[in-house]
Protein backbone atom coordinates (compact mmCIF):
# COMPACT_ATOMS: atom_id res chain seq x y z
CA UNK A 1 0.00 0.00 0.00
CA UNK A 2 1.86 2.94 -1.40
CA UNK A 3 -0.35 5.67 -0.93
CA UNK A 4 -3.40 7.41 0.43
CA UNK A 5 -6.01 9.02 -1.70
CA UNK A 6 -8.30 11.77 -0.18
CA UNK A 7 -11.52 12.79 -1.93
CA UNK A 8 -12.55 16.26 -2.05
CA UNK A 9 -15.16 16.49 0.40
CA UNK A 10 -13.05 14.85 2.79
CA UNK A 11 -10.22 17.53 2.26
CA UNK A 12 -12.48 19.80 2.59
CA UNK A 13 -13.53 18.94 5.82
CA UNK A 14 -9.88 18.03 7.11
CA UNK A 15 -8.97 21.66 6.52
CA UNK A 16 -11.88 23.14 7.22
CA UNK A 17 -11.40 21.68 10.64
CA UNK A 18 -7.96 22.30 11.07
CA UNK A 19 -8.96 26.15 10.33
CA UNK A 20 -11.02 26.11 13.13
CA UNK A 21 -8.59 25.02 15.63
CA UNK A 22 -5.97 27.11 14.26
CA UNK A 23 -8.44 30.13 14.73
CA UNK A 24 -9.80 29.32 18.55
CA UNK A 25 -8.22 31.40 21.61
CA UNK A 26 -4.68 30.06 21.97
CA UNK A 27 -5.01 27.51 18.73
CA UNK A 28 -5.50 24.11 19.47
CA UNK A 29 -5.22 20.81 17.74
CA UNK A 30 -8.61 19.34 16.24
CA UNK A 31 -9.15 16.00 15.10
CA UNK A 32 -11.49 12.80 14.08
CA UNK A 33 -12.11 10.32 12.26
CA UNK A 34 -10.87 8.89 8.35
CA UNK A 35 -13.56 6.73 6.98
CA UNK A 36 -13.23 4.91 3.31
CA UNK A 37 -11.90 1.90 2.20
CA UNK A 38 -8.75 -0.45 2.20
CA UNK A 39 -7.20 -2.03 -1.07
CA UNK A 40 -4.40 -3.69 -2.77
CA UNK A 41 -3.53 -0.04 -3.70
CA UNK A 42 -3.83 1.55 -0.82
CA UNK A 43 -6.21 3.96 1.12
CA UNK A 44 -9.20 5.84 0.33
CA UNK A 45 -10.52 8.20 2.65
CA UNK A 46 -13.96 9.26 1.12
CA UNK A 47 -15.45 11.25 4.63
CA UNK A 48 -13.13 13.27 7.06
CA UNK A 49 -15.52 13.59 10.51
CA UNK A 50 -14.99 15.84 13.54
CA UNK A 51 -14.16 14.67 17.00
CA UNK A 52 -14.94 17.31 19.62
CA UNK A 53 -13.24 16.87 22.81
CA UNK A 54 -12.29 19.10 25.43
CA UNK A 55 -8.82 17.12 26.32
CA UNK A 56 -7.27 19.68 23.54
CA UNK A 57 -5.01 22.59 23.60
CA UNK A 58 -2.08 24.07 21.50
CA UNK A 59 -0.10 20.92 21.64
CA UNK A 60 -2.48 17.99 22.04
CA UNK A 61 -5.82 16.44 21.35
CA UNK A 62 -6.82 13.31 23.38
CA UNK A 63 -9.90 11.85 22.76
CA UNK A 64 -11.61 9.34 25.23
CA UNK A 65 -10.70 6.40 23.52
CA UNK A 66 -13.95 4.53 24.64
CA UNK A 67 -16.29 6.58 23.44
CA UNK A 68 -13.72 7.33 19.98
CA UNK A 69 -14.45 3.92 19.68
CA UNK A 70 -18.24 4.16 20.22
CA UNK A 71 -18.48 6.93 17.77
CA UNK A 72 -16.54 4.86 14.93
CA UNK A 73 -18.41 2.03 14.59
CA UNK A 74 -21.74 4.51 14.68
CA UNK A 75 -19.89 6.24 12.03
CA UNK A 76 -19.36 3.12 9.79
CA UNK A 77 -23.16 2.11 10.10
CA UNK A 78 -23.99 5.45 8.97
CA UNK A 79 -22.07 6.42 5.90
CA UNK A 80 -21.82 2.65 5.15
CA UNK A 81 -17.89 3.14 4.94
CA UNK A 82 -15.13 2.00 7.36
CA UNK A 83 -13.17 3.61 9.90
CA UNK A 84 -9.46 3.27 8.82
CA UNK A 85 -8.28 6.00 10.67
CA UNK A 86 -7.60 9.21 12.97
CA UNK A 87 -6.32 12.63 12.11
CA UNK A 88 -5.63 15.64 13.82
CA UNK A 89 -3.96 18.98 13.30
CA UNK A 90 -0.50 20.70 14.23
CA UNK A 91 -1.07 24.55 14.43
CA UNK A 92 1.94 26.64 13.75
CA UNK A 93 4.10 27.86 16.85
CA UNK A 94 6.71 30.12 16.01
CA UNK A 95 6.19 30.01 12.40
CA UNK A 96 6.84 26.50 12.17
CA UNK A 97 3.92 23.47 11.99
CA UNK A 98 5.43 19.76 12.32
CA UNK A 99 3.77 17.11 10.27
CA UNK A 100 5.56 14.60 12.23
CA UNK A 101 3.96 12.27 14.64
CA UNK A 102 5.44 13.34 17.90
CA UNK A 103 6.56 10.64 20.88
CA UNK A 104 2.83 10.74 22.13
CA UNK A 105 0.96 10.54 18.55
CA UNK A 106 3.01 7.36 17.89
CA UNK A 107 2.09 5.91 21.12
CA UNK A 108 -1.37 6.53 20.58
CA UNK A 109 -1.19 5.38 17.28
CA UNK A 110 0.37 2.12 18.12
CA UNK A 111 -2.17 1.46 20.45
CA UNK A 112 -5.15 2.00 18.30
CA UNK A 113 -7.03 -0.10 16.23
CA UNK A 114 -6.81 1.92 13.17
CA UNK A 115 -3.85 1.34 10.58
CA UNK A 116 -4.14 5.21 9.48
CA UNK A 117 -3.26 8.34 10.91
CA UNK A 118 -3.31 11.96 8.92
CA UNK A 119 -1.51 15.12 10.43
CA UNK A 120 -2.51 18.10 9.02
CA UNK A 121 0.26 21.23 9.64
CA UNK A 122 -1.63 24.41 9.31
CA UNK A 123 0.34 28.15 9.22
CA UNK A 124 -0.26 31.22 7.64
CA UNK A 125 2.94 30.83 5.33
CA UNK A 126 4.21 28.38 3.05
CA UNK A 127 5.65 25.64 5.27
CA UNK A 128 8.67 23.39 4.17
CA UNK A 129 7.40 19.16 4.48
CA UNK A 130 8.09 15.82 3.04
CA UNK A 131 7.19 15.45 -0.41
CA UNK A 132 5.16 12.41 -0.06
CA UNK A 133 2.55 15.03 1.72
CA UNK A 134 0.14 17.20 -0.26
CA UNK A 135 0.15 20.89 0.34
CA UNK A 136 -2.29 23.28 -0.55
CA UNK A 137 -3.51 26.54 0.47
CA UNK A 138 -6.83 27.50 0.71
CA UNK A 139 -8.04 30.71 -0.97
CA UNK A 140 -10.73 31.91 1.51
CA UNK A 141 -8.13 31.41 4.40
CA UNK A 142 -5.20 31.85 3.05
CA UNK A 143 -3.26 29.55 5.32
CA UNK A 144 -1.08 26.83 3.92
CA UNK A 145 -2.14 23.42 5.26
CA UNK A 146 0.79 20.23 4.69
CA UNK A 147 -1.60 16.96 4.82
CA UNK A 148 0.86 14.00 5.67
CA UNK A 149 -0.38 10.39 6.39
CA UNK A 150 1.61 7.41 8.49
CA UNK A 151 0.49 3.73 8.34
CA UNK A 152 0.82 1.79 10.48
CA UNK A 153 2.13 -2.32 9.51
CA UNK A 154 0.94 -5.36 11.67
CA UNK A 155 4.56 -5.59 13.57
CA UNK A 156 3.49 -2.05 14.76
CA UNK A 157 6.05 0.08 13.00
CA UNK A 158 5.15 3.11 11.31
CA UNK A 159 6.08 4.51 8.31
CA UNK A 160 4.91 7.94 5.95
CA UNK A 161 3.37 7.58 2.94
CA UNK A 162 2.38 9.47 -0.07
CA UNK A 163 -0.73 11.48 0.28
CA UNK A 164 -2.65 12.27 -2.92
CA UNK A 165 -6.43 13.90 -3.55
CA UNK A 166 -8.46 13.03 -5.87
Amino acid sequence: MNSVKISEKAMKSLTSHATKGYESSYKKEVGGFLLGQINGKGHYIREAVSYNTRNAARTYWSPNGWHMKRKGALLEQKTGYKWIGAYHSHPETAGHASTRQSAEDRESHISSDYPLEIIIGVTPSPMKSPASCFTIQDSESGYYYAICAHIKDGENKIRRIKVEEV
